[in-house]
């Protein structure tokens, strides 16, 4: 009976061949897919496991409305199974691109071994204005290299609270393992779809704070989040309670270091409100005393300016009344000018007169002058000339000898060659 149904099969096959080798084909495919299928899950489990272990991905991460501190950090720390804790900054911001509000996630670049980002072109920044940007959303929206990128808050308020400086220029693109999905978290800001993220420097953030704490745990687990989700969930969950313990513990505390610091801050300014006011006081007390003296200064002015009025008010009767006695005088004067001046034309007539007298007499004085010094001169030398002839008769008559040699020396020394006035 075997061989029979053998036969027959045999012969079936035989007569409908074609359908055959299609069955057979179409199972071989099916279990190739389904072996396929099968395959790729583990694969890629692996190959996840194999990123986040390269770039150290995170196990954690823990934000806080009032922001985390270095307190916090290292009360993390102490939690057992947890090897590494690393706060980091970050905040949602928008760019105007083709007349569309696009959002980022702003980050600083990581300062540890945790979630490493890869370059895939450029370099990382070296300065507050400077970033990387992500290179799915450069070629989106057709950027390059070298371009700025200016980032606004997005909300009411200024970027410049957040951040040091708001224009930065792309000097490389990445990939980071915290965004490994094409699906993005929300945004309060703009659309609230993020479009890409953007990492700068730690110190271009202002906050005093960390708006998020990064957190790394121990052990193989960690290494085979995908492949062995179940012990890695078992462990993780013993972590995240602690660390939701310590939440509550830490937020307690954050919020009275808020609250004592808002308090501090009341206080010095309640306490520069106290000495302004008493600072305020003095000045508004000086000013009154100012402001009095200011009174008594003026009370005095007014007094003075009223003596002063009335003496004003006397000096100038008396000038009115001096004017109109000067005037009388200068109307007198003009008239003794008036006549002054005509005797004085008059003088200047006879003065005239007296220099053409005066300038005749000389002329005739001159030649008086003249004719005296000539009959002066001639006189005596005729005299001389004589008593000369007489000496010549009788030489030794002392009279005559007497007499010439006086003549002669008066000649010689008053009157050869010198003028009348000499």
């Amino acid at each position: 009976m075997k061989k029979t149904f053998i036969k027959n099969l045999l012969r079936d096959i035989k007569g409908s061949l074609s359908r055959f080798l299609s069955i057979v084909i179409i199972i071989a495919v099916g279990v190739a897919f389904y072996a396929g299928v099968r395959a790729t899950s583990p694969d890629m489990k692996m190959s996840a496991d194999y990123y986040f272990k390269k770039n150290n991905l995170m196990d954690f991460k823990l934000i806080s409305t009032l922001g985390l501190t270095e307190n916090d950090i290292k009360e993390i720390e102490k939690i057992k199974g947890i090897s590494k804790v690393q706060g980091t900054y970050s905040l949602d911001a928008v760019i105007e691109k083709n007349q569309k509000s696009l959002v980022l996630n702003i980050l600083s670049l990581p300062e540890g071994d945790m979630n490493n980002i890869r370059m895939n072109s450029g370099r990382l920044p070296v300065k507050a204005a400077e970033a990387v940007v992500e290179q799915r959303f450069l070629e989106e929206n057709k950027l390059k290299l070298g371009d700025k990128i200016n980032l606004k808050s997005g909300t009411d308020k200024n970027i410049s609270d957040s951040l040091k400086n708001s224009e930065f220029v792309i000097t490389g693109t990445a990939s980071s393992p915290l965004f490994i999905s094409v699906q993005r978290q929300l945004s309060s800001v703009g659309n609230g779809s993020v479009k890409g993220f953007l990492y700068i420097l730690p110190e271009v953030f202002k906050s005093d704070v960390y708006t998020e704490v990064y957190v790394k745990t121990s052990g193989i687990e960690s290494e085979k989040s995908m492949t062995d989700f179940s012990s890695y969930k078992s462990k993780e969950d013993i972590i995240e309670a602690d660390l939701k313990s310590l939440g509550k513990v830490q937020n307690e505390v954050r919020y009275k270091e808020v609250l004592k610091t808002g308090e501090d801050k009341i206080n010095e300014a309640e306490n520069k409100l106290n000495k302004s006011k008493i600072d305020a006081e003095n000045k508004f007390a000086d000013a009154r005393l100012q402001l009095h003296n200011a009174q008594k200064e003026i009370d005095t002015g007014f007094s003075k300016l009223n003596e002063n009025e009335l003496l004003f008010n006397k000096k100038t009767t008396d000038g009115e009344k001096e004017i109109a006695e000067g005037k009388s005088r200068i109307k007198s004067a003009e008239a003794e000018i008036a006549a002054k001046t005509k005797e004085l034309e008059n003088g200047w007539l006879q003065l005239t007169e007296g220099k053409k007298q005066i300038s005749e007499s000389e002329s005739i004085l001159n030649s008086s002058k003249q004719q005296a010094e000539n009959s002066l001169s001639d006189s005596i030398s005729a005299k001389l000339a004589e008593l000369k002839m007489l000496l010549s008769a009788d030489p030794e008559n002392p009279e005559i000898l007497a007499q010439y040699q006086f003549l002669n020396e008066i000649y010689e020394k008053d009157i050869k060659g010198k003028d009348f006035d000499s």
